[in-house]
């Protein structure tokens, strides 16, 4: 709410952290005396020092490329180096705006890269809405991935957490990011620029392909209730990026990829494991019961049963 009440973005931080500092200085059930406030003292003085390392770091590379006028130059280097492809001019260009977008807000990355990047892949025919977008997203990919991750090492500062541990799962968490800005590029569709009919289909079939992808990268497909094994994970992430992508024929070949292997991961039932010291039948994953998967538990116990031996008689 006050995003959109107060004049500044800026100030908003500092009006909730004060807030909560009121809050826990008035609720009884809260202890927050000297103690606390020198432990909160030392938390945000190594959060900071680590952000400030990593912007002093990326300042350094940053400062270097403009100084030498070699970011202003970028976009006809690319171009000149990457001739008429479009796909190595989306690879490169991702690059560049993960470099230049580390360590910069998103509306200052964004500004800086409109002037520098947007021109050299406009130039190849890529929608200019598409092209806007495409930048944007790559230049805020950095603030989850690491080295740099400032979003996800400021939350691992609050959490308590391992910093690249935490940019790990940040990536693992928004890892459809890296690929919905090649389909922007792409299928202008995605975008909302074209017919009516072909937006429309291009706005289902990325539901499927988000769903597909965030399947792959999780390891566990949603409503199948089954845990995914690598080929299967490839064969997911492979047609969800198809289905991005322009062409009803390239459409129809990743959803029939999505769905074999949904179908595969169904029959592909979890065995029944059980445990030999009290014959309790366990399941790993845990998924939905059928009747063949009880049938299944039902022979497991009773082989484990049959197996191990009666335990001695107890004498008091």
């Amino acid at each position: 709410m006050l995003l959109f009440t107060t004049d500044s973005e800026a100030q908003v931080p500092y009006w909730v952290v004060g807030l909560l500092l009121l809050i826990a200085l008035v609720k009884p059930s809260v202890t927050f005396g000297p103690r606390q406030w020198v432990d909160m003292g030392v938390d945000v003085g190594k959060t900071l020092a680590q952000i400030v390392g990593i912007i002093a770091g990326v300042g350094l590379i940053l400062g270097g490329l403009t100084a030498t006028g070699v970011a202003l130059s970028l976009s006809r280097d690319l171009v000149a180096l990457v001739g008429d492809n479009v796909v190595l001019i989306l690879i490169a260009g991702a690059v560049v705006c993960f470099v230049l977008g580390m360590g910069l807000t998103i509306s200052a990355a964004y500004v800086f890269l409109a002037i520098v990047m947007v021109p050299a892949v406009t130039a190849l025919g890529v929608d200019p809405i598409a092209a806007h977008l495409f930048v944007i997203y790559w230049a805020s990919v950095s603030y989850i991935t690491p080295p740099v991750g400032l979003a996800a090492f400021a939350a691992a500062g609050i959490s308590k957490a391992s910093p690249m541990a935490t940019c790990f799962s940040a990536m693992k968490l928004g890892a459809v990011k890296y690929v919905v800005p090649f389909g922007f590029a792409l299928n202008p569709a995605l975008v909302a620029q074209g017919e009516p009919v072909h937006i429309a289909l291009a706005f289902l079939s990325s539901l499927v392909a988000v769903y597909a992808i965030a399947a792959a990268m999780g390891g566990w497909l949603t409503f199948v209730e089954r845990q995914l094994p690598v080929p299967l994970r490839v064969v997911l992430a492979v047609g969800g990026f198809m289905m991005f992508l322009p062409g009803a024929l390239v459409t129809l070949i990743g959803l029939a990829m999505v769905a074999a292997a949904a179908v595969a991961a169904r029959l592909n039932r979890p065995r029944a494991v059980v445990d030999p010291e009290t014959g309790q039948i366990t399941r790993v994953p845990q998924g939905a019961h059928d009747p063949r998967d009880r049938a299944s538990d039902d022979d497991a116990a009773a082989a484990a049963a049959s197996a191990t031996p009666p335990a001695a008689p107890t004498h008091r």
